[in-house]
């Protein structure tokens, strides 16, 4: 995905961190972080476009703690998997604001003002972009990606 947003290196310095955004004690979103870590390591991902990537986990109780944690720990790509009781407008405004590249596994939270997310039609995966989000988080998709990818253009 990353060799695709034209503006990926001018975020990012010497290192990618990402993080999973996680709620420990919700079931399927401790399940979806086990399950992408694993995916992670099995792959054996370790560098995007040649930068090293860490990794880290948030397990998400308060929004007013996300903007310090997005400083403190440089983060520069936010997974979240499923979660319950957030405010959607006030956390992506937090993650446009530091340009911070949301990524859902849950397809229903990028209309909700997630950048990326990924669902199953079929057999088949696909990508969904929100342009307008992606835009607000500082991505610059390259038309290639966004041909292959569902756009949708929701401003929050």
């Amino acid at each position: 995905m990353m060799p695709f947003d034209r503006a990926f290196d001018d975020r990012v310095g010497d290192e990618v961190t990402m993080a999973i955004l996680y709620q420990s004690k919700f079931r399927e979103s401790t399940k979806v972080r086990k399950d992408l870590l694993k995916a992670i390591d099995i792959l054996n991902f370790t560098t995007i476009n040649s930068i090293p990537l860490k990794i880290i986990s948030i397990n998400f109780t308060e929004l007013e703690s996300l903007d310090s944690l997005l400083v403190n720990d440089s983060i520069n790509m936010l997974f979240i998997t499923p979660v319950r009781g957030i405010d959607f407008d006030n956390m992506f405004s937090i993650t446009q604001k530091r340009q911070v590249l949301t990524f859902a596994s849950v397809p229903d939270y990028v209309g909700s003002g997630a950048s990326v997310g990924f669902r199953l039609l079929g057999e088949k995966p696909q990508i969904i972009i929100n342009h307008s989000s992606s835009k607000a988080e500082g991505a610059d998709f390259n038309s290639h990606l966004l041909k292959l990818s569902k756009v949708i253009n929701i401003k929050k």
